[in-house]
């Protein structure tokens, strides 16, 4: 009579690495954000903690560090960057290094929708390190516009309402363009951070089967 010896318990799977330490700031201009006397950048740029006020026709400027954990083996990493707008995933970056060096990145693209974002980060190894992150923040106008009209007889009446979304005094200047083509330029105003303007333009009454007034520029 013979007998199998059994089979000896099988060895649990090594579990993955520990995976490495992201740290996203963004990075603003040295009039709105000095830098502190410590940073290890240049003195151009500071680092504050959040990315605080963001706004349409900016760009969108970060700084990105990946740390290795200390007991991370040898391998190659992959990181990947996108940016998720309301009407796109745009990639940013996509690039390998080391997964033992620490990888600094410093990347800058245009914002130009307003409402949610979101930068997507990856980083991958094939040493089976895995790490990803999202940052959501929120892009506005650099201006809340609201309008109104009313009509008299010979003359439309329309006010604009303008407030400043951006973060400094602005100087702020107006353009109305009649269907007809003429412009009605507007004195330039000042608006600091929040503050508000109303403006009241006396346009022509709109012919038969215009559908619009006109429009305005603002810069």
């Amino acid at each position: 009579m013979s007998s199998s010896a059994p089979m000896p318990p099988s060895s649990p799977a090594a579990p993955p690495p520990p995976p490495p330490t992201l740290r996203v700031m963004r990075l603003y201009p040295p009039p709105l954000h000095p830098p502190p006397s410590s940073s290890p950048l240049t003195s151009a740029l500071g680092l504050p903690p959040s990315f605080g006020l963001i706004h349409t026709g900016s760009p969108f400027t970060f700084h990105l560090s990946l740390l290795p954990h200390p007991e991370t083996p040898p391998g190659t990493s992959q990181l990947t960057i996108k940016l998720q707008t309301p009407q796109a995933r745009i990639p940013l970056l996509s690039v390998s290094h080391d997964s033992r060096e620490q990888k600094t990145i410093i990347h800058s693209v245009p914002l130009t929708s307003e409402g949610p974002h979101t930068l997507r980060v990856l980083s991958t190894s094939d040493n089976g390190a895995t790490l990803r992150k999202f940052y959501k923040f929120d892009v506005t106008g650099p201006f809340l516009i609201t309008t109104s009209s009313f009509s008299l007889p010979t003359k439309v009446l329309t006010t604009l309402k303008i407030k400043s979304n951006l973060s400094t005094l602005t100087l702020v200047t107006v353009t109305f363009t009649s269907v007809s083509g003429s412009q009605k330029p507007v004195p330039p105003f000042k608006l600091k951070s929040g503050g508000t303007h109303s403006l009241v333009l006396e346009l022509p009454t709109p012919a038969a089967g215009d559908e619009t007034l006109g429009s305005y520029r603002i810069g």
